[in-house]
């Protein structure tokens, strides 16, 4: 689960200097960034990475969260009928053991989604991507290396799924595919879509990868969502 969905149970309270657990806290960093430009929030003054305006409701280091929504800033797109919007994460985990001639290693899937919905709940817009992160560690757990990387969307062609694409198509030409087809739809309708092997029946000349992961977080993203006024 992510910190927020953990809630109390990420257990920061008790070491915090205020009471507060990180949900509570970010709420608070959120509120703050409510209203703002990008520029005012890039421009927040900090003490150790933690904001001086926040003393009694943020001691958490906000600088990557600032970096998140400079990012989002962005990315964003104007939509028209916009009701509610949502985004949510799902991750997966996978792992080799080490042995004597060769480091084990551990890489995260991160699949988010972001939705605009409208008036009867159907996808205006959605933007699906996934981050994978990985590390290598030898034999006694010692970390070899461990590294972040762009998102499959920001490698673009340098993903380099193209060449053992079926239908020569690269990762984020797929994903934008998907997304089309997502759009306009339910998440009712976006669940209930045929696959075989995970691939989308309607979509075999534009997707051919395996998409559960993706609608798991458009499904999440919609359920997450709240209405913008």
């Amino acid at each position: 689960m992510t910190k927020k969905e953990k809630g109390d149970a990420y257990n920061m309270k008790a070491a915090s200097g205020i009471s507060k657990e990180w949900f509570e806290q970010i709420a608070a960093l959120e509120t703050y960034f409510t209203g703002k430009t990008i520029d005012e929030i890039m421009a927040m003054k900090l003490t150790g990475d933690t904001p001086d305006d926040l003393k009694t409701t943020v001691t958490i280091k906000v600088s990557a969260y600032q970096e998140a929504v400079k990012k989002a800033v962005a990315n964003a797109v104007e939509v028209k009928g916009l009701k509610s919007v949502g985004s949510a994460s799902v991750t997966g985990v996978t792992s080799r053991n080490a042995v004597a001639e060769t480091a084990g290693r551990v890489q995260t899937n991160v699949t988010f989604a972001g939705v605009a919905l409208d008036k009867d709940g159907k996808v205006l817009y959605v933007a699906i991507d996934t981050a994978q992160n990985s590390g290598t560690f030898d034999t006694l757990g010692v970390i070899v290396k461990a590294e972040a990387v762009m998102t499959k969307k920001e490698k673009g062609d340098a993903y380099n799924m193209k060449a053992a694409s079926s239908i020569s198509k690269e990762w984020f030409e797929q994903i934008a595919a998907l997304e089309t087809y997502f759009t306009g739809k339910t998440s009712a309708e976006i669940m209930a879509m045929k696959l075989t092997d995970e691939a989308p029946d309607d979509l075999k000349t534009s997707v051919t990868i395996g998409i559960t992961a993706y609608q798991g977080a458009v499904e999440k993203a919609i359920a997450n969502a709240i209405e913008i006024k």
